[in-house]
């Protein structure tokens, strides 16, 4: 029975190299024999590159679509690129990212790249602050309290005694990296990794600083001014780049994360960029309408009452919320009435209720 290589990959006749490509791609990761063993995913993977190697080639798609399988000279066995897998030719070329994605693709890690010193970035920081509505408001400055490492005072960050000699690291040559075998299913593979003697720097003191003990940092309590900005939200983190730990050997510093608490407040209910309050108004408010003055967050508002508002309607005073965070424009704030009904009456209000009552009110 002649092969149907666009059946095998999902595709139709007409399908261009691109889709071609990443047909190939998906089912080469799905099927390889080293992600899902036994002999059912080594023929199918098999079959896949098979496929490919024929499609991916337009003098041998030309063939194959007009002589079939036996056009390509494909029977027990075919020719291709790659390297072999116990018999199996896999086609690299489909892979856009080289190597980097064929060792994503057996090993599950991330993509490769080559190892640098400067990973050694130092280490990011957190701290909380607390505030009120108000200042979350109007925005605030805090002062807070870390323990980061910062350049050793003693070697200046250079990791030696004063007056020591700096030297070429003997196991790396003055590289910064070494080269490191690993026997895998591609075959030994070389890999450069940094280099555990001097740590990438490609040198070391003759004398490690006795304070920092060759690190060039040493870790100290300081105290920091921060500005949080009008508008924050609760629980949300400022980044301040740079403002964490200082790295090993006079690498970069890494961030400083500042997290917001934001306490609750005995009045105003908070929303995104909206403020919620409650607004208890008298029975004849309600029915007559009127003026009131309600608090915000930018100060004391009035409000009109509409005759006949019920109980539990919202009324919204545009533009009297929160800020929004990095804009010039404001959330609003909303207030939900509450209708005040007394428990007890007099006997001139209860003879007027009564009348009202007779009116259909």
């Amino acid at each position: 029975m002649s092969k149907d290589y666009y059946k095998t990959l999902g595709v139709d006749k007409n399908s261009s190299i691109d889709d071609i490509k990443k047909a190939y791609r998906k089912l080469a990761l799905k099927y390889h024999p080293d992600k899902n063993g036994g002999e059912d995913s080594a023929e199918k993977f098999k079959e896949i590159n098979e496929a490919y190697q024929i499609l991916s080639d337009p003098a041998k798609r030309k063939q194959y679509d007009s002589f079939g399988a036996a056009g390509v000279g494909q029977g027990a066995g075919f020719g291709g690129q790659g390297f072999g897998f116990d018999g199996v030719n896999v086609d690299f070329s489909a892979f856009e990212g080289g190597f980097e994605d064929i060792f994503e693709m057996f090993f599950g890690g991330g993509r490769s790249r080559r190892p640098s010193a400067k990973d050694n970035r130092g280490e990011d920081l957190g701290v909380s602050v607390k505030m009120t509505l108000e200042e979350a408001f109007s925005g605030v400055e805090r002062e807070v309290t870390l323990d980061r490492f910062m350049p050793c005072e003693r070697c200046g960050g250079k990791g030696a005694e004063p007056d020591s000699k700096i030297e070429k690291c003997s196991k790396c040559n003055g590289v910064g990296e070494v080269h490191i075998d690993r026997q895998t299913i591609l075959g030994n593979i070389r890999q450069r990794a940094i280099c555990d003697e001097c740590q990438g720097r490609g040198e070391k003191p003759e004398k490690l600083c006795r304070e920092c003990r060759g690190s060039g940092r040493s870790k100290k309590r300081e105290k920091l001014t921060v500005k949080i900005p009008a508008g924050i939200q609760n629980r949300q983190s400022i980044r301040l780049s740079n403002e964490g730990s200082i790295g090993q050997f006079g690498q970069p510093a890494g961030d400083l994360y500042i997290e917001v608490n934001i306490e609750p407040h005995k009045e105003f209910k908070r929303q995104d960029d909206d403020i919620y309050t409650e607004m208890d108004i008298s029975y004849s408010m309600a029915v007559l309408g009127g003026e009131v003055n309600i608090s915000t967050l930018h100060g004391e508002v009035k409000m009109k009452i509409p005759a006949g508002t019920k109980s539990g309607q919202t009324f919204r005073l545009a533009g009297k919320g929160m800020p929004v965070l990095g804009t010039k424009s404001f959330g609003h704030h909303y207030a939900v009435i509450n209708i005040n009904v007394p428990r007890r009456v007099s006997r001139k209000a209860r003879e007027f209720l009564k009348g009202l009552e007779n009116e259909g009110l």
